[in-house]
C-alpha cells in the first residue's frame, strides 16, 4: 500500500496531535493517535513498533516518488496471502 499525498520535507507534520491513523493488516487493526504533530519519520516509527508489540508481520517504510515522500506499508508474511485494508486518517482536531 501507498499512500496517495506525500511531503517533500520530512521536518513536516502529517499526523496532526488528536489525529488518528489506522490501518487493518490480515484483519487485525492498528491505530496511531498521535499525542503531539508527527512528521513521517516518527509516524512510520509508530507504526512498526506497534507492529511489533502485536507480533504483526507488516512494516511501515517510506518511498521517494515524483518529488515527495510518501508512506508505504509492506505485509512480510512470505509465500502467504496478506491484506492492508481499512487504511483511515482521522482529523480529531
Amino acid at each position: 500500500w501507498l499512500s496517495d499525498d506525500g511531503v517533500d520535507d520530512l521536518t513536516k507534520t502529517v499526523l496532526y496531535a488528536g489525529d488518528t491513523f489506522s490501518f487493518e493488516y490480515n484483519g487485525t487493526p492498528i491505530s496511531i493517535t498521535a499525542e503531539s504533530d508527527m512528521t513521517l519519520d516518527e509516524l512510520i516509527d509508530a507504526i512498526n513498533q506497534q507492529a511489533d508489540e502485536n507480533g504483526l508481520h507488516v512494516s511501515a517504510s517510506r518511498i521517494y516518488v515524483d518529488g515527495e515522500f510518501k508512506l508505504m506499508l509492506t505485509g512480510e508474511d512470505t509465500g502467504a496471502d496478506y491484506t492492508i485494508d481499512n487504511v483511515l486518517y482521522t482529523d480529531n482536531g
